[in-house]
C-alpha cells in the first residue's frame, strides 16, 4: 500500500474502533489476529496483508473498501455495535458448546438451548431497562 493508503487505513480503523467502543484487545480477539500484531498494525509499524484487512473489516462490521475511504464518511455506530453484540453472543454460545461437548449430543443440545434462553432473557432485560 502507498503511504497515503496506509495512513487512511490506520485513521479509518482507529475511528471505527472508537465509534464501536472496542479496544485493540477486542479487535485482536474478534479477528483472531495476535494482539501484538494488531498493535503493530495500529502503530503503522507493520502493513497488514489483505487477509488481515478483511478480518479487521469483518470485525468492525464494514466492507473492506470502507477501511480505505475518507473518515468523513463514517457509518452510524449502531450497525457496528450490532455486529459486536452478535459476536459476543456467538462467543458465549461457542463456550457453552465446548463446555458440554463431553456430555453427549442430547445433553449438550439441552445445555446450548438453556444458554440461548439465558442470553435472550438477558438481552430482553437490557431492552426493558434502556426503554
Amino acid at each position: 500500500m502507498s503511504t497515503r493508503a496506509v495512513e487512511q487505513f490506520l485513521n479509518r480503523v482507529k475511528k471505527l474502533m472508537e465509534v464501536a467502543g472496542i479496544t485493540p484487545a477486542d479487535l485482536a480477539r474478534q479477528t483472531g489476529i495476535a494482539p501484538s500484531q494488531v498493535s503493530q498494525y495500529l502503530s503503522g509499524k507493520v502493513e497488514p496483508a489483505i487477509a488481515q484487512c478483511e478480518r479487521i473489516a469483518d470485525a468492525l462490521g464494514v466492507q473492506l473498501s470502507a477501511l480505505f475511504e475518507s473518515t468523513e464518511k463514517l457509518p452510524d455506530a449502531a450497525p457496528t455495535k450490532v455486529v459486536i453484540e452478535r459476536r459476543k453472543i456467538s462467543e458465549e454460545l461457542r463456550e457453552a458448546i465446548l463446555e458440554t461437548a463431553h456430555l453427549g449430543a442430547a445433553a449438550a443440545m439441552d445445555e446450548v438451548k438453556k444458554a440461548i434462553k439465558e442470553l435472550s432473557e438477558e438481552k430482553a432485560g437490557k431492552k426493558k431497562r434502556g426503554a
